[in-house]
């Protein structure tokens, strides 16, 4: 609610608003946008006026009673100025006082709280397939990575190779065996079985099994 005081109304035959009590309205639907009081020459008070948005404007309309009439609602007014240009100063007066309520009104509205900007959603992040090992694959690679000595396996159903023995055509004679049955490069039959005091005969009934 807003209370204007006017201070130098203008006056028609003596008389002029110098007081305007203004009400907000907020009515879905209707037209009606304030309600007004107004005193007269501070001197007399009329209530329940109207601020109408009409399709030519806005204006005032004056204190009403309804009352049906061969189903019809008639509408009449129960205090109005009898004077035309009486009622053009009210209706002046008291529009121009609504739209400067207004003005101040919008001018010390406080401004609205800024809103926090919407978030935006980061694009899910796409995990990666797994990376295949470096390393290298089991060939049969041994050593140092970087020197590689293949190892290879006999193939299957393949004769182990045999090494043949070089022995003497007789173990009796005096033929030195071959060096590779004895372990000694340099060695006879004698040095073999142990020494050179070992004479054939003995030589023979060592290789026989006897003693």
């Amino acid at each position: 609610m807003r209370k204007i005081a006017i201070s130098n109304p203008t006056l028609v035959n003596g008389i002029g608003i110098s007081e305007i009590t203004i009400k907000d309205v907020s009515i879905q639907g209707s037209k009606t946008v304030a309600y007004v009081n107004i005193v007269l020459n501070a001197a007399f008070v009329l209530k329940d006026l109207k601020i109408i948005n009409g399709s030519k404007g806005l204006f005032v309309g004056f204190p009403q009673k309804s009352y049906e009439k061969a189903g019809k609602t008639v509408y009449y007014d129960t205090a109005h100025p009898l004077l035309g240009d009486l009622r053009k100063t009210m209706q002046s007066t008291i529009v121009e006082a609504y739209n400067q309520a207004e003005a101040q009104q919008q001018q010390y509205k406080p401004a609205p709280a800024p809103q926090p900007a919407p978030q935006q959603q980061s694009a899910p992040q796409q995990q990666l397939a797994p990376q295949p090992s470096q390393q290298p694959a089991n060939t049969g690679w041994t050593g140092k990575a970087v020197e590689y000595k293949q190892t290879s396996s006999p193939a299957p159903n393949t004769p182990t190779p045999t090494t043949k023995v070089k022995t003497s055509s007789t173990w009796g004679d005096k033929k030195t065996v071959d060096n590779q049955a004895f372990g000694n490069h340099k060695g006879n039959t004698k040095q073999a079985f142990g020494g050179s005091n070992v004479t054939n005969e003995r030589m023979n009934t060592i290789l026989q099994g006897g003693r």
